[in-house]
């Protein structure tokens, strides 16, 4: 399972604000991520495997 962790403004949110997502699909995964933030840049999403 790949681990999807949103970082708007380059700072970790994690289970603080609970946008930690799990997704096998990279590609879902960021688009999910980016419907909840509402905007998207690589800058702001790191992924871990």
């Amino acid at each position: 399972m790949t681990k999807l962790i949103c970082k708007p403004n380059l700072l970790p949110i994690g289970e603080k604000f609970g946008f930690y997502l799990f997704k096998e699909d990279k590609l879902t995964s960021v688009i999910y991520c980016r419907m909840l933030l509402g905007f998207f840049t690589p800058e702001f999403v790191e992924f871990v495997v």
